[in-house]
């Protein structure tokens, strides 16, 4: 029996800052500081929602559990990384930049604007796994934990029997 979560969990979250005029960023300094701060307060509510919405899971489990920013402003992409190390204590970091072309005199930004989405794109494929692992292992411990499960206590008593006999027969 499987539970659903009340909520979907969203590794990527981004912000826009402004838009581009002539090749250059539309929003202020002080705007982009802001929209950098307002995706860090996302990042740290979407971890704070999947902690405690599986708060049964290990804790050394989720602090390898992390949620990637994408922050644009005019033509750069700037990707953030945010993980959670306990009691309140949060990592937040720049792990890349990258300028999208503009004009055919700056097409050679593309491939490494492309090497960099196309690596971010596996981070967020091996970190939904991650996830999924997550919910298997607390969807396990639910069925374990259920009282009328006869079949699963039947079972469980089958094997201490069994490491009961092995222990005392490598004792004599």
């Amino acid at each position: 029996m499987l539970r659903k979560p009340s909520y979907q969990y969203q590794i990527l979250l981004g912000e826009i800052s402004g838009g581009i005029e002539d090749g250059k960023a539309l929003a202020c300094r002080r705007k982009q500081w802001v929209d950098k701060l307002k995706l860090m307060v996302m990042m740290r509510d979407e971890l704070n929602q999947f902690i405690k919405e599986y708060k049964t899971a290990k804790s050394q489990d989720l602090i390898k559990l992390l949620v990637y920013g994408v922050q644009v402003f005019g033509a750069r992409i700037n990707i953030y990384s945010m993980i959670w190390c306990g009691g309140g204590v949060y990592l937040f970091g720049l792990i890349d930049t990258c300028i999208l072309p503009m004009s055919s005199e700056s097409i050679y930004n593309l491939e490494q604007a492309f090497a960099i989405l196309q690596t971010l794109k596996s981070k967020c494929y091996l970190a939904s796994s991650f996830i999924m692992e997550i919910e298997r292992f607390i969807s396990k411990q639910r069925r374990l934990s259920m009282p009328n499960n006869i079949a699963v206590e039947e079972a469980i008593v089958c094997v201490q029997q069994k490491l009961s006999i092995t222990e005392s027969s490598g004792q004599s």
